[in-house]
């Protein structure tokens, strides 16, 4: 036993059920320190990602493999119900009494979105009073999954042999990280940052102030398509077009050389154009250009040089060169960016952090800094956690920035609800 781990300080063990990468971890939280007891993944293959039947098989196969493999203590499990499986919305409701919500939001959901109420599991956070055209509005974020979809994966824990103790939607764990382990110093209290977590399957946005969120959205424009277009646009199949994406992410100067001083011109004027947003630039290049954070678990993708024209106004464009799904999936952030600081003028987003598996893609990333002209970081949710000594997890290396680790960790750190 490392370090006086006692039992009770012990999080359950975490299933992301990802659409890319089945996740599972446990840390030790509580004390002075955030220790990571057990982590493993596995790669959901071709053939199960499109067939419902397979994918089940497979993330119940991985679970005990997982489980076999690395040293997990007990047999609490904390589930993530998949972002894609899930109904996100913000749903703005008549009067100021919060106490009725449950019964306006099922009749939302039977009326508006066509659902039956009954076989769904509904949570609901409230986020606030609006005024809209005079009158009083409560602000209300509905997370919605079929009740049938939700004790399938209870049926998977519970085949491994673990008692399910917790349930949460993705979009309420990506930030959980930083709000239990970064989120301690004030001058992060006063900020407003929009975690974007750029999946296989779905993009999750939340924005957060003070710890709080106040809006979260999911977006269909996501990684596996990027990689479907990859595949297409240079003869590929699948596997080979994922692989390639995941050594461009992992070495971006080798997929994409520093640009010509030609290049560096054109960007130039595109920034001009684009009226003070952030502009990437390669580390090897100008290694003092990028300042880091490595307090905060984050990375900056901009330079201190960028950041000073950054209070300018939102660009009216993104980048000339993007694909239907990266153009997409940046034009719904804006959207939703716009959205929430027009309820919410008090607390306009400040700062963008970077999570996911996408969040290693150079393009994405550039992509997001010259649409939203914010500053752009990527996120590390491991920076904090100390791995017992001699333990080596399971398709995690934890001597890199792992943004796509966020849903895991924040199910450890979340509260059991079942």
């Amino acid at each position: 036993m490392a370090f006086g781990i006692t039992k009770t300080r012990l999080s359950p063990i975490s299933i992301d059920f990802g659409t890319d990468t089945i996740k599972m971890m446990q840390v030790s939280a509580g004390g002075a320190t955030t220790q990571l007891i057990a982590a493993g993944a596995m790669t959901v293959p071709e053939h199960a990602r499109s067939d419902a039947a397979a994918r089940y098989t497979f993330a119940g196969e991985a679970i005990k493999e997982i489980l076999r493999q690395q040293p997990f203590k007990g047999r609490r499990a904390m589930l993530a119900i998949p972002a894609h499986q899930t109904l996100v919305s913000v749903v703005e409701l008549p009067g100021s009494d919060a106490n009725d919500i449950d019964a306006q939001i099922n009749l939302h959901l039977q009326t508006v979105l066509e659902k039956d109420p009954s076989r769904m599991v509904v949570r609901n956070y409230h986020l606030g009073q609006i005024m809209r055209d005079g009158s009083a509005r409560q602000r209300v974020l509905m997370l919605a999954a079929p009740r049938s979809t939700v004790m399938r994966y209870i049926e998977l824990a519970t085949a491994a042999k673990l008692e399910v103790v917790g349930m949460h939607s993705e979009p309420m764990c990506i930030a959980k990280p930083f709000i239990e382990l970064y989120n301690r110093r004030e001058i992060d209290k006063t900020g407003t940052r929009c975690f974007v977590d750029v999946g296989a399957a779905m993009t999750k946005i939340v924005i957060l102030h003070n710890g709080q969120v106040l809006m979260a959205r999911t977006l269909h424009s996501a990684g596996e398509e990027m990689t479907r277009r990859h595949a297409k646009e240079h003869g590929l199949d699948f596997t080979e077009a994922r692989l390639a994406r995941i050594r461009e992410a992992s070495n971006p100067l080798a997929a994409r050389p520093f640009p010509s001083q030609a290049e560096l011109k054109k960007k130039e004027d595109l920034r001009r154009a684009l009226v003070g947003a952030p502009l990437l630039r390669d580390n090897a290049a100008d290694p003092d250009g990028l300042a880091q954070a490595e307090a905060d678990g984050m990375t900056a993708v901009e330079t201190a040089e960028d950041r000073r024209g950054l209070a300018a106004a939102q660009p009216a464009m993104a980048l000339e060169d993007l694909d239907e799904t990266l153009d997409a999936m940046v034009d719904g952030l804006r959207m939703t960016i716009r959205y929430h600081d027009s309820v919410c003028p008090a607390h306009p987003v400040d700062q963008v952090i970077m999570l996911g598996g996408e969040a290693g893609q150079r393009s994405v990333n550039e992509a997001v800094a010259f649409a939203l002209g914010l500053p752009t970081f990527v996120g590390h949710p491991l920076a904090r956690v100390m791995r017992t000594p001699g333990m080596q997890p399971l398709g995690l290396d934890m001597t890199k920035p792992q943004p796509g680790w966020a849903v895991p960790l924040g199910l450890c750190l979340s509260d059991a609800n079942l």
